[in-house]
This record gives structure tokens, sequence and C-alpha cells, in this order.
């Protein structure tokens, strides 16, 4: 006994039709499906035929709970903007989507408009809802998203407002990863400043370890040339002004670094009015030093002394 056409899935008519004798054999034998469905009927039979719960679908999809179940049932009737975010929910490549689309009997992607290209791009590559937003809106690459979902990399500065604003969300929020209540909201603020502050703290703590180690190392290679081409000198004069010169530059550069690391980590302390600031690249090369306190001016209360190396605002 021949099956339902009701009961077979959009890839199972696509066979039959293909391998049908003609056109009207097909029609008279499936005419009952060849109707477009209603889009709440088609989206409710795409989960049947998916065997995936409508909850998942709209958590996918990034919608809020009810108003995704009343386009299931028909209650609403969807923008395009919502046909796109349930064909991500989906996670439908471009046809399904364009099928989508003209079921919800809305305008479909066009290669040539540049919004509806990048979702397609995105539909096409199996990204994710925010993954498309934000391309879209702020030009953010991909992988960016995905370095970020993953706790791999955070967003820069200069994109956190506008990323902010975007997801409806403040900055406590983003750095938390969950919505914050009012009466918490204080807490949970205070919380995230220290910890931004803790891992500010460790993370410069470790580069100036670095820049140490890298000066030791550096040097100590640089003072061995340089004790070889004294001892080469002797016989073979080029070669041992050669290493010695090597050895007296690679001095230099490590310092350099050095300076230069330490100056782009952490901030400098007045000891009178206390204020921590980040001073000139020139002013920290030609201070006098001992250890990390360098006698520099400070550019807010003008006494000049020496100031204290920290590594926290």
């Amino acid at each position: 006994m021949e099956e339902k056409s009701e009961k077979l899935s959009t890839q199972e008519l696509w066979a039959r039709l293909f391998k049908s004798p003609s056109v009207g054999d097909y029609l008279e034998k499936t005419g009952d499906v060849c109707e477009m469905l209603a889009f709440s009927e088609y989206i409710s039979q795409l989960c049947k035929e998916r065997q995936e719960k409508p909850e998942n679908i709209i958590k996918r999809s990034d919608l809020e709970s009810s108003f995704g179940h009343r386009l299931f049932s028909g209650a609403r009737n969807p923008s395009r903007d919502t046909v796109l975010q349930l064909a991500f929910g989906f996670e439908m490549d471009t046809d399904d989507a364009q099928q989508l689309l003209k079921i919800a009997r809305v305008t479909a992607l066009h290669p040539r408009v540049k919004r509806d290209a990048v979702i397609a791009y995105c539909l096409h590559h199996r990204k994710s809802v925010i993954e498309a937003v934000l391309a879209e809106k702020l030009g953010i690459m991909d992988r960016a998203v995905s370095k970020w979902e993953t706790g791999r990399s955070l967003p820069d500065a200069a994109v956190m407002p506008e990323l902010c604003d975007l997801l409806k969300i403040d900055l406590s929020e983003l750095f938390s990863g969950e919505r914050i209540a009012m009466e918490n909201y204080k807490e949970t603020s205070d919380a995230l400043l220290l910890e931004m502050k803790r891992q500010e703290e460790s993370s410069n703590q470790r580069i100036l370890h670095l820049e140490k180690l890298l000066i030791l190392m550096t040097i100590a290679v640089s003072l061995t040339m340089m004790l070889v081409g004294c001892y080469l000198a002797r016989n073979e004069l080029v070669l041992g002004i050669a290493l010695l010169t090597v050895g007296a530059a690679a001095v230099f550069a490590a310092c350099f670094v050095g300076v230069k690391i330490e100056h782009d980590t952490g901030y400098y302390e007045c000891p009178v009015c206390k204020t921590r600031y980040v001073p000139t690249m020139k002013a920290v090369v030609m201070a006098l030093h001992s250890g990390t306190s360098r006698r520099m001016k400070c550019p807010y209360c003008g006494c000049s002394s020496y100031h204290k190396k920290v590594l926290t605002k």
C-alpha cells in the first residue's frame, strides 16, 4: 500500500517527483500537499520531520518564548526578520531558508543586497544568529565571535559599547555573561570590577616577569659573546670586533625592549598626589631609576620625585 503523501518529508517528495513518469502523475498522487502550507503548519511539520521540539528551535532562533509559540500556533504572522531568525534556529542552508521565506510570503534573499548577502553567507556556513547580527551591524568576523563565545578572547574596548547597545545589556552583564537583577546590580558590579582588577594585575605581573627573564638571558648571551670576542681579538681581530659589536648591540636592544615593556605595562604612582598615570616613553627612557621606580615630574601636581611602578589603575 502506498504511503500517504502528507507523511512524506520534503526530500522524499522531491525524489518522488523526479521518479514520476510525468508531472501529471506526480500531481495526481500528491495533489493534497502541493498547495502551499500555512507558515505555522510548515514550521510545525519541519519540527516533526527533524524530530525537534519547538522550544529548541525558538531558543536557537533567539526569539522570546511566548512569541515563538504564537508563531507555531498560527496566532502571529512573522516578519521577514523573524523568518530569518527561524531559519537560523532550524539550522537551514540558503535554499531551505529561501523556501521558508516563500512560505511566509516575504521577500527572498538577494545577493546584491549587502544585508542579505551577509545573512546568506552565515546560513551557508552554519553560523549562529548572533554571529550573523554582529557581522551585519558591526562588521565583526565570525571567527572573532567564536573566540568570544568560547572564552578565548574578549571584544576590543572600542566595540564594547556598540555590542552592549545591540544586545540591550550593560558592560557588567557583558562581562558576567548573565542578566543582573537590579537588587544585585551594585554587588555584582563591584565583584566584577575587583575581578577585572585582579586579572589586570596578574597579567601585568606576568609580563614584567617575562621582561626580566628576557633581559637577563639576553645580557648573559651578549656577555658571553663579548668575552669570546675579546679572546679571539688577539688572533682574529675582525671576528673579535664583530662579536663585541653584536654583543653590545644585543645588550642595548634588550634594555630598550625592557624599558618599552615596562612603559606599556601598568602605571606609575606619584608619591605626593597619589595619582596613577602613564608617562611618555621619552620621560621613562630619560629618567633616573632605582629598580622599577623612576624619577619623573608628575603631570598632575608637578612634583619631581621617584614614582613607583604599579600594576593597576
